[in-house]
């Protein structure tokens, strides 16, 4: 039920790429309300420069800390707990859906894992330290790289989740 509202909020972020304060609040609130999409936030905040960059970290982190104060009242602090439980479940299951479930590749799967976490951290530096700032096609392709490749990374899998990525790809 949030995938959609998720993918509307990275839809609008980008849509917003020429005030990038405001795009990075809006990719913020679509990481919160799915974790998915923070490779996009991440490729997205790694491509600003200077004062738009610390802005956006800093928008993106109020939005973060606005969401868990939302938790927090709603359901009292031991609703973080339950939070990163909830969290920890998602590394746990699977999912027949997922390349690892079908396949039958379990063991393969924290190999994947790491060679997409570094290839996240490889790209991102680049992206950061290029002298030039790169193109919106180029951010979204590497913030979509990012995100499907946490996607088939991940243990639980749906096709509902192409929705995060989807603003990018397009």
């Amino acid at each position: 039920s949030n995938d959609v509202p998720t993918a509307a909020l990275v839809l609008a972020g980008l849509a917003l790429a020429a005030r990038p304060v405001p795009a990075s609040g809006l990719l913020g609130m679509a990481t919160a309300v799915k974790l998915g999409p923070v490779g996009g936030l991440v490729a997205w905040l790694a491509a600003q420069r200077g004062r738009t960059r610390v802005r956006g970290v800093a928008t993106s982190l109020l939005i973060a800390l606005a969401a868990l104060l939302l938790v927090v009242g709603l359901d009292g602090f031991h609703a973080i707990g339950q939070m990163v439980d909830a969290l920890a479940f998602q590394f746990r299951r699977g999912s027949y859906q997922s390349l690892w479930g079908e396949a039958g590749l379990g063991g393969v799967q924290p190999l994947f894992q790491a060679l997409v976490l570094t290839f996240a951290a490889a790209a991102l530096r680049v992206i950061a330290r290029a002298p030039e700032p790169p193109s919106l096609r180029r951010v979204c392709a590497l913030g979509a790289a990012v995100v499907l490749g946490l996607q088939f990374a991940a243990n639980y899998w749906t096709f509902a989740y192409f929705t995060w990525a989807y603003p990018l790809v397009l």
